[in-house]
């Protein structure tokens, strides 16, 4: 992963993330009333709405969450940066903005695959059958959902030494790189078009 450990060389300001919750933002109470309206799906976790951060993590590990997307709001407005409500249906949840280029990210925790031999029929029945299970894995990852040009949608995740919050710092950085990208993508696309029209217009012209 290349493109996130060029990242980690960056001297960064540290964006240290709370133990409790003080004055939560308005998208962490706005999350926190939708977790609480939530089921689990088939892997153990429970989502967020269109309308919030993209968030999907187990009941348990709501509390954390919480905590991880507080901070990575409150600072990525201190610094500038806005949320923009998604574009299409097919978009989970919100966007970051960042110098008019809005990227795309999700904080998710990890599953276990795992193999469950459960009774068929009655539970006296000797006869068993193997499914495999998707367990939440208590590992956090937060997912910038873009195709870069040096990695296809960056992954941070929690490391053995350094939780997915010790790298809040790290990820907002990410966040930046991909709307740097991002924005020259969009330049380099819109000055082919340019190049592509004054060509129609030359071969138009020979042709009269």
């Amino acid at each position: 992963n290349s493109w996130v450990s060029k990242l980690s060389l960056v001297d960064l300001e540290p964006a240290p993330v709370p133990k409790a919750l003080s004055s939560p933002h308005r998208l962490t109470l706005q999350l926190q009333k939708n977790f609480s309206l939530r089921r689990s799906d088939s892997y153990g976790r429970v989502g967020s709405s269109r309308g919030d951060i993209d968030v999907k993590v187990a009941p348990a590990s709501v509390p954390r969450a919480l905590l991880f997307v507080d901070t990575f709001v409150k600072t990525a407005e201190e610094r500038g940066f806005a949320f923009a409500l998604p574009e299409s249906e097919y978009e989970p949840g919100l966007s970051i903005v960042i110098k008019r280029q809005k990227v795309k990210f999700s904080v998710f925790e990890e599953s276990n695959r795992v193999m469950s031999t459960r009774s068929k029929g009655s539970l006296r029945s000797p006869a068993a059958q193997a499914r495999i299970e998707f367990r939440p894995s208590a590992r956090f990852s937060f997912k910038i959902r873009e195709y870069l040009t040096a990695r296809r949608e960056p992954t941070f995740s929690d490391r053995p030494k350094e939780p997915l919050e010790g790298q809040l710092s790290i990820i907002l950085h990410g966040l930046s790189t991909a709307a740097l990208e991002l924005g020259e993508k969009a330049e380099r696309l819109a000055k082919e078009r340019e190049n592509e029209a004054k060509l129609d217009d030359q071969h138009r012209l020979a042709e009269v």
